[in-house]
């Protein structure tokens, strides 16, 4: 993509609008034509610059959509943090209250089984179901 390329005349217009010609009256040719590439490349300047600042905006301001987002995944996974934590607490709970209580009945002398009803009923599954080959691997290991 090729730059549009001003007269020197309209870069002194667009650089400084109510002293150009005051500025070009006084010059002689050759400084005018010096003044002029020069500020030609301090409009070349300006125009990358002014490029350069677009590319950074937009940079940011996918930064900050990013930011956003995050941080909007941020309050989703602490909310469901939070509740996971209280169902884990529950669960402990729980655990804790019949761990006691088997520990107790095992302390008076009590005989319990070392099956459940999920395992009792193992044999009703079919050979290739996971919860069949778990509880027989289960079973293999914890005789």
């Amino acid at each position: 993509m090729s730059k549009v390329t001003q007269t020197i005349a309209a870069v002194l217009t667009a650089l400084i609008p109510k002293s150009e010609k005051t500025v070009s009256e006084k010059l002689s040719t050759e400084e005018f034509n010096a003044l002029g590439a020069e500020l030609t490349e301090v409009q070349s300047r300006l125009d990358a610059q002014t490029e350069g600042n677009e590319k950074l905006k937009a940079d940011f301001d996918a930064s900050e959509k990013r930011a956003t987002e995050a941080e909007a995944q941020v309050k989703t996974l602490t909310a469901s943090q939070t509740d996971l934590q209280g169902k884990l607490t529950a669960a402990e709970a729980d655990r804790d209250k019949y761990k006691g209580f088997y520990d107790q009945q095992k302390g008076a002398g009590m005989q319990l089984p070392n099956e459940d009803a999920n395992s009792r009923n193992s044999a009703s599954l079919p050979a290739n179901d996971p919860m069949a080959v778990a509880t027989q691997y289960w079973k293999l290991n914890h005789k």
